[in-house]
């Protein structure tokens, strides 16, 4: 619980939609960081099962929000606009964090005078996923600007971010527009602000995998990613890069929802790659993709 005199002080939100089971031990894992004073901000989006009864037994531990469902970004920025401390760390509730994730985020950001930090992640759930690391080389974590690299792959885990809540202020927190990637896109306006961040290496954030963690709807992501990278291009800091990044971007979405759509629909899938290509001819995975996808189709 809070109290007057602790520094430093970090708000933990959860948001929450129906979250069965998990809920509590994501929470538990929240308020058993060590070496660390947390508010733990749960924001209940509508939740129709019984997450009101799980938030009901932790009491005063923690600060619950009920509201009608009105989705994730909104559900976020709703436990942003509660928060009081310096930091705000974002941890879904079908995840789950080790002790030692906010104090060593905490000393990571004070060696660094970065303003997000984030950790290295061990996936868990799915028989196929478990036990594989985020960053499997921790070394070579991305650290510092990050814009450029970001614009490439949105490579962080959300759970695992830790952001100073001045600047998210500062860029209007998660976007509400239902066309864009909002996780992907707050990341961005944040290294567009000019925000550094620094790496945790450790794998202190537990990603949960399991049958849907990603979308079906491979026109849907396609068209948001794009529009969440074209987005990002018409800020200052985009129009600023050189051409040859800028392309190599917008071919990089196609690529990816390319490599997604391979398996399920190979003729879409050749005509992504292909998309790729007049982005960014200068690549060779693209062309790799259509050859395989023509021979998977003879």
């Amino acid at each position: 619980m809070p109290t007057a005199d602790r520094v430093p002080q970090v708000s933990v939100v959860i948001p929450v939609y129906n979250g069965g089971d998990y809920t509590a031990l994501a929470i538990e894992s929240a308020l058993g960081q060590r070496d660390c004073d947390v508010e733990v901000i749960v924001v209940n989006d509508g939740s129709t099962d019984k997450t009101q009864e799980v938030l009901s037994s932790f009491g005063d531990a923690i600060i619950a929000i009920n509201q009608p469902n009105q989705g994730i970004a909104k559900t976020r920025n709703r436990g942003i606009e509660a928060a009081t401390s310096e930091w705000v760390a974002f941890l879904d509730n079908d995840d789950l964090w080790l002790p030692e994730k906010l104090s060593q985020q905490l000393q990571a950001a004070e060696a660094t005078r970065a303003g997000a930090v984030y950790t290295n992640t061990m996936n868990f759930g799915a028989v196929e996923r478990i036990d594989s690391l985020r960053h499997p080389d921790p070394a070579s974590m991305p650290i510092g600007d990050l814009f450029e690299q970001l614009l490439m792959d949105n490579f962080f885990v959300t759970s695992s971010l830790m952001v100073k809540r001045d600047a998210l202020n500062a860029v209007s927190r998660f976007s509400e527009n239902p066309d864009l990637a909002e996780d992907w896109d707050l990341w961005l306006s944040l290294a567009a602000a000019g925000v550094r961040f620094a790496a945790v290496p450790d794998a202190l954030t537990k990603y949960l995998w399991r049958s849907g963690s990603f979308s079906k709807n491979h026109e849907r992501m396609r068209s948001l990613r794009m529009n969440t990278v074209r987005k990002a291009l018409e800020t200052d800091r985009g129009r600023s890069l050189p051409w040859t990044v800028r392309r190599q971007a917008l071919a990089n979405v196609e690529r990816c929802s390319a490599w997604f759509l391979a398996s399920s629909s190979p003729r879409k899938a050749i005509a992504w790659y292909m998309n790729s290509i007049l982005h960014w001819p200068f690549d060779a995975d693209p062309w790799k993709g259509i050859v395989k996808g023509c021979l998977g189709r003879c």
